[in-house]
């Protein structure tokens, strides 16, 4: 190494080697632990050193190198321009940017770019003066054929935005416009790193959520078509953040009659549409009949995912005070025959459904918020139990309900088991449902084991056993008031189904109860 302790090349030793795997590994060594030693270098003593080094280190962008020493190279040049002047950075950038023009080999011209990144990313507001320079660069870089080169020149352009926020605003719109065409690349990669760019830029410039917001969406949706898990994960977490800033924007005094505004209801009408119609569900104009429209399973499961990121970014006090608004809207969606055309289908919405409702009770609520959902869910029961009572139990109406009632007990029994002894309350205290009117927690599980669908009888069967099982002491109980219906009730084929099943999950339960159960009553069961 050199007499300066490190600090620069030695190019005598360098320059005995004769393999490249040997020049490529003492360049390698040496930029490990460049930027330790430039960190802890005296600075008085390094900015004399530093016009040398810089220039070392700017001999190395035009050689051919790997990507471990791309990067150890780039973080060695911000160590530089950190701890010494920054007059200087402004020849690298432009030796990085001719690089990039002259088009190269391929790595040559991946590494500038990447170091390019790196620079704007850390020393960002120094470098603002070559911005335009650079962003031309990178968007003729995205036009080349190499996948490396077009994901490259893409986190670049991200970083670009890191580095200087809003002093690149006269940028904003050659950037947006840049990562949506990469939003149709053919390279799920190159995709996804267009999607993790436009939502870098989201938090900066509020056109991506507010006039483009529908277009966005849109796109969105078509990426999602034939998407691998995570440009899956990627798109779902820009839609709820755009989403989310759509309905947090608040425009001033000057925007407000320009700059367009959503309300809660058109945010969940965005999420309804596209969970129900997919990518032509935004489209004005498309000419598309949604009513012959099939939401590819990509395409849901991604919106899907896209309510969990639109929760999560939303603050917690808004999700509990809209919480029965929440559970309402997304019961709904089982409603809709567009969402269960089929049983594969609908047990497919269902999954959906219940992965959102779980996201969103262990991630965001309390204790108070769990038992609030749970009395909201019960109450989605019984109105679906008293519209069903009210048609004569027509086909139609046994289907849309059922999928609505299943679900609703089944995100009932893991918030009861989640909560355990802490709600027995829930199971004891009236839930009010309308002026003068109460019900209680057992009476609506056992009313639903008279269900025609045998769907629903299995769930309330389900969600007894759990209820038994978080809350040992009405085991009993609940045991009893079974035999009494079956008994009650054996002309109807429905109870004795219902009765029955929920009679098996209880005591199949018992093994969870530490309590156990009297012998007297088993001996009845049997």
């Amino acid at each position: 190494m050199s007499s300066e302790h490190g600090l620069l090349l030695d190019s005598e030793a360098y320059n005995l080697l004769t393999k490249k795997f040997d020049k490529e590994l003492f360049i390698f060594q040496w930029l490990t632990g460049l930027e330790k030693t430039v960190l802890s270098y005296p600075r008085a003593e390094f900015k004399a050193l530093q016009p040398k080094l810089a220039t070392e280190l700017q001999e190395l962008l035009k050689s051919d190198h790997g990507p471990p020493v791309r990067r150890l190279l780039g973080n060695a040049l911000v160590a530089v321009y950190t701890t010494g002047d920054s007059y200087l950075l402004y020849d690298t950038i432009s030796v990085c940017l001719d690089l990039i023009k002259i088009k190269t080999d391929t790595s040559t011209v991946l590494g500038c770019i990447e170091i390019l990144g790196q620079l704007y990313e850390k020393l960002g507001r120094s470098a603002g003066g070559l911005f335009p320079d650079s962003l031309q660069a990178l968007i003729k870089a995205i036009k080349s054929s190499d996948v490396s080169i077009r994901k490259a020149a893409l986190s670049a352009m991200e970083q670009l935005i890191l580095g200087l926020e809003n002093s690149a605003s006269y940028g904003f719109k050659e950037l947006s416009k840049s990562f949506r065409s990469c939003m149709s690349d053919k390279s799920l990669t190159v995709r996804c790193k267009a999607v993790q760019g436009l939502r870098t830029l989201s938090h900066h410039y509020n056109v991506t959520y507010t006039t483009d917001l529908d277009s966005n969406i849109s796109l969105c949706l078509k990426v999602l078509e034939g998407a691998n898990y995570d440009c899956r994960i990627a798109v779902a977490r820009l839609i709820g953040t755009l989403l989310s800033r759509a309905h947090q924007f608040k425009p001033t005094e000057g925007q407000s009659s320009k700059v367009r505004t959503y309300s809660s209801d058109e945010i969940f009408s965005i999420l309804s549409m596209s969970f129900l119609h997919g990518s032509t569900s935004i489209l004005k104009t498309s000419g598309v009949d949604l009513g012959k429209s099939v939401t590819p399973r990509e395409v849901r499961v991604g919106v899907t995912e896209a309510y969990t990121f639109f929760f999560r970014e939303m603050n917690n006090p808004w999700v509990v005070t809209n919480l029965t608004f929440i559970v309402s809207h997304l019961l709904d969606l089982l409603s809709n025959a567009k969402s269960t055309p089929s049983h594969v289908e609908a047990v497919y919405s269902r999954k959906c459904i219940a992965f959102v409702m779980d996201s969103l009770i262990n991630s965001l609520l309390g204790e108070a918020s769990q038992l609030e959902i749970a009395k909201i869910l019960i109450i989605a029961v019984h109105k679906q139990m008293e519209s069903l009572n009210k048609t004569e139990n027509s086909l139609s109406d046994v289907q849309s309900t059922q999928h609505i009632i299943s679900t609703a007990l089944y995100q009932l029994s893991s918030v009861v088991l989640r909560l355990g002894t802490a709600s027995m309350t829930l199971i004891t205290d009236h839930i009010p449902v309308g002026p003068g009117k109460n019900i209680m927690y057992t009476e609506t599980v056992f009313e639903v084991l008279l269900h025609p669908s045998s769907a629903a009888r299995l769930t309330a069967a389900w969600c007894l056993r759990c209820t038994a099982t978080a809350v040992p002491a009405q085991l009993t109980a609940l045991v009893d008031i079974c035999t009494d219906k079956l008994e009650k009730l054996k002309t109807s084929p429905e109870a004795l189904s219902g009765f029955s099943h929920s009679l098996a999950a209880l005591i199949g339960g018992v093994s969870s109860c530490p309590l156990g159960m009297p012998h007297s009553r088993s001996k009845q069961v049997s």
